[in-house]
């Protein structure tokens, strides 16, 4: 788990996300932008519908996913959900199961977050290994 300036109930603010070896998508890659690429008006910072970070960066407060059935949508949110239980809450990395019918042996997740004033980014690898009769998720590289 990832701790913060804040402290471990202070979580940052994703701003993008990039999961390599997703067999559902193509190019076998799942990724996500929070970030906000249209012009922003400081009427939308002073509602909340943009969150500023820093600059001319701004994240989206609302996002909405749509599409077609079976295009992905329930996955998308599994995989997003997964990249902030496990890389940003410590949860277990084979906390669902769901998440290996989806990748393949080996998986790449790239996020970039802020945290206070400054912009991080994590690269993590996670590989399938046999243990017994389950496969089980470990983490092989993270920097």
């Amino acid at each position: 788990m990832i701790v913060f300036e804040g402290g471990v109930n202070m979580l940052p603010k994703m701003l993008s996300m990039k999961i390599k070896g997703i067999k559902i998508f193509e190019n076998r890659l799942f990724e996500m932008n929070f970030v906000n690429e249209q012009r922003v008006y400081q009427e939308e910072k002073e509602t909340g519908i943009v969150t500023p970070i820093n600059g001319t960066v701004n994240t989206n407060n609302v996002i909405a996913l749509a599409g077609v059935n079976a295009s992905g949508k329930t996955n998308s949110l599994l995989l997003m959900n997964y990249v902030f239980e496990v890389i940003f809450m410590g949860k277990s990395a084979n906390s669902t199961k769901k998440i290996m019918d989806l990748m393949d042996d080996r998986i790449i997740i790239t996020t970039f977050f802020v945290d206070k004033d400054s912009i991080y980014k994590t690269t993590s690898e996670l590989q399938k290994n046999k243990k017994g009769y389950v496969n089980q998720l470990e983490f092989v590289n993270e920097v």
